[in-house]
Parts: C-alpha cells; structure tokens; sequence
C-alpha cells in the first residue's frame, strides 16, 4: 500500500476491525489478501460465520467426496479451515454432514449461535448414487425390510438416550456414516455452553433418534446464555422447557401443550407454533406468558368458548401482546356470526400493534379497529396460490373488510393485502381516515377503461370540428371516458392524500416461483390452482391506467415514496410517465413491474423490456424486483 496520509487511517486496526464488521464474506476475502496487517485483523471477521446454504459451499459439497473432482481434497480442505479458523467462528449454519463432522472435530467451542438445517436434503451426488442402488436393490428382494446399523457410542452419556436412525433404506456406510454424524452434533452443542442460539431442525432425525425428551431438556439446560431456541426436531412440553430455561425469550416449536402449567414464565417475548392450537390453548399461554410480546401460530381450528369463560381464564387480566400472527389459512377464525378472534381474543389483547391473518369478515374488521386502539399494522398472511382469479373465490367479504380498514383505520401505518380487491366505486363513496399510512399494498379493480376500438372512437372525435352532432354511439364513448377520468381522479386523489407512504404495490398477482439448484432454474409450483402459460395468464384490466392523461400527476405529493407496484395490470404506462416518475418521485429506490421473469411457456416481453431499460438510463439507482427475486 502507498504510505501517504491517505491511506494511513486503513493502518489502524481499530478502523478496520470496525470495517470489518460491515463487509460481506467475499468483500472480506479481497481484503485479506491486500497485506498482512489487513490479513491478521480481518480473517477473524471472515470466518466468524459459516452458512452452508450461502455462496459456494453447497457447489463444493455436492462433489466434495467425489475422487474425480480436485483430486478428492475437497474434504481435507475442509477440516483444514475447521481446525485453522476455528477459533474464530461464532455463527454456524449448517446442513452438509461434512461439515457437522469438521466443526465438531476441530473442537469448535467459541459459537454464540448453531442453526441445523435440512439434513435430509444435503446429499453429493455420490450418496444420492449409493441411495438409489441400495434402493433397487431392497426393491428386488421377497423381504425389503433389514434391522438398523449398530454402530459405537462416541460418549457414554448417550447410552440409552440416542439411537441410529431408522432409515434403513440406506447403504450401510451411509447408515453408519449419519450415525457418528448426529452423535457429533450433540457434542458439539453440549461443548459451546455459551450459545445463544440453537435451532434443531427436523433432518436431524435423518441422523440419529432421541429416546426422551428429557434428553433436548437436559442439553438447552446446560446452555445458561441461550435466548432463542428453535425446536423442530422432537415433540415435547414447551413450559416444561421454559420452567428449565427461565432465561429463554424466543421459542420456535412444532408442538403445544394442552395442559395447564403450573406457574407462569414471565422472560419469554417471541414464541412461534407451527401447528393449529384451539382458543383455550392461546388463552391459557397468554395468561401464563405474561411477558410475552409477539404470537405466531398457524390457525385456529374452531370456535370453543364463551366471552365470561375467557375471563376466567385471563384471570380478568389484559395481556401485554403487541404481535399476533395466524400463518395458516385461519378460515376457521370465524364461525356464522360468531369470531374466536373478535368475541375471545381481541378484548384480550388490547395494547395489539400488529396484526396479520388470511381472511377477515367485515364484522371482525370493525372490532379489530374498536378493540386495537394501537393498532399500526394489519397484513394479509401469504400463501401458496397464486393468480386471484385463478382461486375462483368471490373477494366480496374480503374487499368489503379491507374496505372498512381504509375507511376507519386511522392509526395504521401498513395495510398490505396483496389479495385485497377494492371496487373504485368504494373508493368515490367513502373517504379514508388512514392518512397515516406507510405501506399500502392491494388491488384497485372496477375502473371502467375505453375498449380498443373505443379508443379508436376518441381519437376520431378530437379531429372533429367543434359544433358537429355525435353520433349515439360516439355520445356513449364520450360520457364512459368522463366517467374513466372521474374515477381515476377521486382514486388518484385518496392515494395522494395519504403522503406519508413510502410503498404503493397495486399488483394483481403474486405467482409462487422460486429459485432452486445452483444453476438457478426456474421452479414453478404445479397444481389444478396454478398455471403460468400465456393462455391463462391475464392482466387485469379493469384497474388504473396509470398515464398522465387519466391524471397521474395528482400523485406528485407522495415525495416519499421508495418503491412502487403494479405488477400483473394492465397498464398503459409508457416513457412520459416514467420520465415524471424519475423526476417527481426522488425517493424511489424499487419499482416492481416492469421485469421480464423469463418465466417457462411466456412470451417475452418486448415493450416491458424497453420501458425498463429507459427507466434505468432515467433512474439507475433504482432497482427492478421481478416476481422470482420476492420469491427467492
């Protein structure tokens, strides 16, 4: 490095340790290797995390054990980074067994987080092999079935504790590779007593078996600096978990109780369960998790009790939630004209700041608002479907409740119901009182639009000199597009008056795509509910035309907007709008819409296309989210 007053301050190391901090790992790799000092200060930082699923770890695994690749070093390049770096790491992710095995026999002990991820689905290519031989092979025999590999305990403790897996679908090298593998982990996790995170997925039973619960409690007990756990692996009483880890304040389970605790355990803040409790079971948690903030659970599977019996239960007592989450499809919430979640819940959880679920009726719209004074986030849950008109379900209760929430939410900050239908004539009816809103995302459907050839009509009558008689037909195209215009300004209006938003997302669709595999294929979910060909694909077209001729330029008060919507709708968008845009929205940093997503049997879109490339000579510093990259 040239030795000027320039470049001395990168000779500090308390600037670049504080540097360090903020690099991504391949950032710090270029660092490393600019000289000794930045070497010596920043490998700690390089290796501090290690994350299987990210970078060029799953490419290098996937062939690591294969003799025909790099001369089969891959594996002793491995263990060679465990048992130099080691030391340094303090946040390991992992779901390659190769790397469980390093980690455990460099005597990592220094972890402040161990996160197990899908064991199940790390296999090389080699393995797969071996799977699918041992495979045809037990396909071939009278008798399929074979007992389970036996194989050496690595430590007493885990005498009748542990057992191998019970797969035996496997090779029996692989059997007993996977046993030696899970016995490592639990080593490796008993060893860091200082973690402060530790999640267990369910791959680990791909491993080896736990015999008693007594076991996971005995292991999370031992880690006196644990905050968050996550437990998928085995089911088990989570208050028994809790009463032995008092200092727990984040818990992930697969699994509830259906009794009663004894006591309550007042440190827990965040608790996540992945499966339907009944009203009762939430009642009884929020009594006895007085301390707890946010809620996750996946539905509700019916309506139990009465309003005086939850009193009972609540002891006459508010809880302290400021998060409630349904994760499920929480059709159930609701039962006739009864609500679990307006009638028992909600006076329950008055001091509620966030609210998210599937679907909502009208009359629960209404006593979320009177219940939730503090009310600042409502969120529609996501799920697996994509095209709302491919769902065949009428949007009217939905619209109608999402409608309520415009009209009289007035301490809302977001409102995101990506498959929220708002009739324009709503819109022109009722005016809104959430003008403090942030996020807004939903759909704005019913604006009546000129057809093709009534366009053509338009065009036709501008020519015309003034005075001339109009025909009847002429006369109805004229009146239909002062209604377009009258509408598009009442909408264009409620939308300006809201200018504390920073996200405006009026998409249509949210196809389920993800991105899998190294090459980065496209997977598209395959259902009776999903389709992604042309034939069935449509824009909506009863939706705003967003030019400036149907008065576009009345959003010019939302200053701070960063990101924009209208992915899925017929726009007629086009290098005057998106020139007005550049200029009157200098906040924006994303625009979601005018990305071709290459998706399989579509057409390639030219005019998206040229419309995005003009927008990034106007705005290269604002970023294009396809439907691939929200779902990646």
């Amino acid at each position: 490095m040239t030795n000027n007053a320039s470049t001395q301050i990168f000779d500090i190391v308390e600037i670049l340790d504080l540097v360090g901090e903020f690099l991504s790992p391949p950032d710090l790799l270029s660092c490393c290797q600019v000289s000794r000092l930045w070497n010596k200060v920043l490998i700690p930082w390089l290796w501090e995390t290690i994350d299987d699923s990210r970078h060029s770890w799953s490419r290098i695994l996937a062939r690591y054990d294969d003799i025909s690749k790099n001369n089969g070093q891959d594996e002793h390049w491995v263990r060679v980074i465990f048992a130099k770096y080691g030391e340094h790491i303090r946040n390991l992710s992992l779901g390659w067994r190769v790397l469980i095995d390093a980690a455990n026999d460099a005597h990592c002990s220094n972890l402040r987080s161990l996160h197990i991820t899908n064991v199940q689905d790390k296999l090389t290519c080699v393995e797969e092999l071996g799977i699918m031989k041992e495979m045809m092979k037990l396909s071939r025999t009278d008798n399929p079935s074979r007992p389970t590999v036996m194989g050496a305990l690595l430590s007493s403790e885990f005498e009748g504790l542990l057992q191998p897996s019970s797969r035996t679908d496997r090779p029996r090298n692989l059997q007993e590779r996977d046993w030696i593998t899970g016995q490592k982990f639990w080593i490796l996790a008993r060893r860091n007593t200082r973690l402060l995170s530790l999640k267990l997925n369910h791959g680990l039973g791909e491993l080896c078996q736990v015999t008693s619960d007594d076991f996971i409690q005995d292991v999370v007990a031992g880690l006196p600096e644990l905050r968050e756990l996550t437990n998928h692996f085995v089911a088990g009483d989570p208050y028994v978990l809790m009463n032995r880890l008092d200092h727990l304040e984040t818990l992930c389970t697969t699994t509830w109780s259906d009794m009663e605790p004894s006591g309550a355990s007042g440190n827990l803040k965040i608790l996540t369960i992945l499966e339907l409790i009944n009203v009762r079971q939430l009642l009884v948690l929020l009594r006895h998790l007085p301390g707890l903030k946010s809620l996750t659970v996946k539905a509700l599977p019916r309506f139990l009790h009465e309003e005086t019996e939850a009193a009972t239960i609540m002891n006459n007592t508010p809880s302290q939630l400021r998060r409630l989450v349904f994760s499920g499809f929480d059709r159930a919430v609701h039962v006739g004209n009864r609500s679990s979640l307006a009638d028992v819940i909600l006076p329950w959880v008055p001091h509620l700041e966030h609210l998210e679920f599937f679907q909502v009726t009208p009359a629960c719209a209404l006593s979320i608002l009177r219940q939730c004074r503090q009310l600042k986030s409502l969120v529609q849950t996501k799920d697996h479907f994509t095209i709302f008109a491919k769902l065949g379900r009428n949007p009217g209760h939905q619209s109608e409740a999402f409608t309520t929430f415009l009209r009289d939410g007035a301490t809302l900050r977001v409102l995101s119901g990506p498959r929220q239908l708002v009739d324009v004539e709503e819109i022109v009816q009722h005016p809104w009182s959430c003008d403090q809103l942030e996020v807004l995302h939903c759909q704005i459907g019913g604006v009546e639009r000129l057809l093709v050839k009534e366009e053509g009509i338009m065009h036709e009558l501008s020519t015309k000199e003034d005075g001339v008689e109009l025909l009847a037909e002429e006369q109805d195209v004229v009146q239909k597009y002062a209604r377009s215009l009258h509408q598009h300004r009442y909408v264009y209006l409620r939308l300006a008056s809201l200018r504390h938003l920073t996200t405006l997302d009026l998409s249509y669709e949210l196809r389920a795509v993800r991105l899998a595999n190294e090459d980065r294929s496209v997977i598209i979910e395959q259902s009776r509910l999903v389709s992604w060909s042309c034939s069935d694909h449509r824009l909506m077209a009863d939706c705003l035309e967003l030019t400036l001729k149907s008065g576009l330029g009345l959003l010019a008060p939302l200053v701070n907007l960063e990101m924009f919507g209208f992915l899925g709708i017929d726009h007629r968008m086009d290098k005057p709008e998106l020139e007005w845009m550049a200029v009157h929205w200098r906040r924006l940093k994303v625009m979601r819409g005018l990305t071709d997503d290459h998706a399989p049997r579509s057409a390639h879109d030219v005019r998206k296309t040229a419309l995005r490339e003009y927008m990034m000579q106007l705005r290269p510093d604002v970023v294009h989210e396809s439907i691939i990259s929200l779902s990646a």
